[in-house]
């Protein structure tokens, strides 16, 4: 079989749907399929065979030849646009080809589908949480008429929508049927490498909290953590926050830290990528992410298979696991009592115990490889 994920995916880059894509198309490679990914680029059109066996094919578009026919023709043939090249390489491909698009709100997915679907050829959208009610609040009103002339025939012409929770499946029925939802939780590639667990609070009686993946106010809540911390610091004067990640908002996170007066306990590292990840959060106590709206974060996952207890909020989509298995705080609020229930969970042997145990039955249950691979295999056939 043949897959084209459409995009440009590495494994090092501070992404988690790129992560999540890279090791899915390994595994896919690794059980005989030829996997592509395709992207439009700036550079001439050029392909590779990349370290995992995936063929990498990029496009060059000339952006301004792009927004004069899309003016001048209008949105209904946009694929006009579109090189040329790119559409004698979907031409030549096999007829039974899976088409695959991550994310959303890409006008260049949208040409890409637009010029599938008349050629009768079906494609697949996994939206990794772009389509949540709190993605539509931001830039409200330009995202409302994008959606009307362009996206809802995107999501509507698609064969499916490829979820990653159940909370994303019942959010995203307010677009699309329900039939077309299908749900495939994310998954890892587990590391080849064994991961030692250090117990930190043995060590010093510190408790090292750590936060992995971009910096992003309105979506991954950077201000919720950093204001949840300065209390969470009130209760315990011995608990860190560690950061590791890269993103726009940076400046801003170091001018709030100052602001709240927690930079003793708060340390900002350079990203850390594929085997390094997990020999990382082997030397925490805890992740947090405090999120207003994801799919279903890699580097949450990542934490759930070296044991960390979860610190998240209810729009990280992992309440229903934790509700299940253990293995986590969910945040109800930012206030000091909220703080203090925390930590207390944190200091209490049990409970981390519990959680541990938790966590390794929800990674087995919910993130293998094996199984979830074989569910989107069975969406594709259907």
């Amino acid at each position: 079989m043949t897959i084209v994920h459409f995009g440009f995916f590495s494994a090092d880059r501070v992404n988690g749907v790129s992560t999540y894509v890279t090791s899915l198309a390994k595994k896919q490679v690794l059980l005989g399929h030829s996997v592509i990914f395709c992207y439009i680029g700036k550079d001439a059109d050029n392909n590779y065979t990349d370290e995992n066996g995936v063929s990498v094919y990029q496009f060059k578009s000339n952006l301004l030849v792009v927004l004069k026919k899309i003016i001048r023709i209008g949105r209904n043939d946009m694929m006009a646009s579109l090189p040329k090249s790119l559409k004698l390489f979907i031409d030549q491909l096999p007829p039974d080809t899976i088409f695959s698009f991550h994310s959303v709100f890409i006008h260049t997915n949208q040409m890409i589908a637009k010029y599938l679907y008349k050629k009768k050829l079906n494609y697949f959208i996994t939206p990794h949480g772009g389509y949540s009610e709190n993605v539509f609040k931001k830039n409200k009103v330009f995202k409302k008429v994008y959606y009307n002339l362009f996206e809802n025939d995107y999501i509507q012409k698609a064969k499916n929508i490829i979820t990653c929770s159940d909370f994303e499946a019942e959010d995203i029925s307010r677009l699309t049927p329900s039939n077309k939802i299908k749900l495939v939780y994310n998954f890892i590639e587990p590391p080849t490498l064994s991961v030692e667990k250090v117990n930190t609070q043995s060590v010093d009686n510190k408790i090292k909290i750590i936060y992995l993946g971009r910096y992003n106010y309105h979506q991954k809540g950077m201000d919720r953590i950093l204001d949840f911390f300065s209390k969470i610091i009130i209760i315990d004067k011995e608990i860190e926050l560690h950061f590791y990640g890269a993103g726009g908002d940076l400046k801003q996170m170091e001018t709030d830290i100052a602001k709240l007066d927690i930079a003793k306990n708060v340390f900002i590292h350079s990203p850390i990528y594929g085997m390094d990840k997990f020999k990382v959060l082997a030397q925490y106590d805890g992740f947090i992410h405090l999120s207003r709206h994801e799919g279903l974060s890699i580097s949450m996952i990542e934490a759930v298979f070296v044991g960390l207890p979860l610190i998240v909020t209810k729009e990280c989509n992992f309440n229903e696991f934790i509700n299940k298995c253990g293995g986590g705080f969910i945040v109800e609020s930012f206030e000091l009592e909220e703080a203090k229930k925390l930590v207390q969970s944190l200091r209490n042997k049990q409970w981390v115990t519990e959680a541990k145990e938790g966590l390794k039955n929800m990674f087995d249950t919910h993130f293998n490889i094996e199984t979830n691979t074989k569910k989107l295999f069975e969406v594709y056939a259907n």
